[in-house]
């Protein structure tokens, strides 16, 4: 999997937290593995801790339209790419 659409799959995987802890966290980490061999991302961030943040930035979307969950969550993820 190219390193991008791992991250595009950290997103897309907030959407599912409905997901067995362990199996989340499984992948949350195979995902964070793959991008840092690839030099996408740093690799100091543990798949349990950026899942919870995500969890937590997600909390409360759907009852306020001024909040706009997936955009913060973009922002979360472009901050862990390592500079080019």
């Amino acid at each position: 999997m190219a390193a991008s659409a791992a991250l595009r799959a950290i997103v897309d995987l907030a959407r599912n937290l409905g997901l067995k802890s362990s199996t989340a966290v499984a992948s949350w980490s195979q995902l964070l593995t793959a991008a840092a061999d690839a030099g996408e991302i740093d690799s100091g961030i543990e798949a349990y801790e950026l899942m919870r943040g995500v969890g937590n930035l997600c909390i409360g979307a759907d009852d306020d339209p001024r909040y706009d969950a997936r955009r913060l969550v973009g922002l979360l993820v472009t901050g862990l790419r390592r500079p080019r």
